[in-house]
């Protein structure tokens, strides 16, 4: 493994930007209808887990592959 290539790092960050964002859309949700609170932010830190994992996998289709040193 390439030093500069770290996959669960960038997956932990993306995961948490996705976290993130979601949280800030419930947080909106809240103010603006009133809704449960603890619904909301539990559907944001799933959907935002998930999104970020699918976020890393679709950014891994793009970045290219390390060529073997054989």
């Amino acid at each position: 493994m390439r030093p500069h290539t770290h996959p669960s790092l960038a997956a932990f960050i993306n995961s948490c930007i996705a976290i993130g964002l979601c949280l800030m859309g419930a947080a909106v949700l809240i103010a603006i209808t009133g809704a449960p609170p603890v619904l909301l932010i539990t559907a944001a830190l799933i959907t935002g887990a998930a999104g970020g994992l699918w976020i890393t996998e679709l950014l891994g289709c793009f970045t290219p592959r390390p060529r073997n040193a054989g």
